[in-house]
């Protein structure tokens, strides 16, 4: 798991080999995925199916976290180390 901290407007996009669960922590986040928009608020989560390029954007008006869990699991370990670098 991984946690992205998006300060005011900073937006980040990824696509990833497995299905992705992100889950709101703190702020406001908008996701885009497929198509769809999803504003998520502290506790609210979303499932990005393998493959699918999806966007994060702090829309609200303080620094937002938001965790990121990779499945399998092996798709995590490889998203540990580019986290790492």
């Amino acid at each position: 798991m991984a946690i992205i901290i998006l300060e005011v407007n900073e937006e980040f996009s990824r696509a990833h080999p497995g299905t992705s669960q992100s889950q709101c922590i703190d702020g406001i986040v908008q996701m885009i995925y497929h198509g769809f928009e999803r504003i998520m608020a502290p506790g609210d989560s979303v499932v990005v199916p393998a493959g699918v390029e999806h966007v994060m954007r702090n829309i609200g008006t303080q620094p937002a976290r938001v965790t990121c869990a990779l499945k399998p699991a092996s798709c995590s370990r490889r998203q540990s180390r580019l986290s790492d670098v």
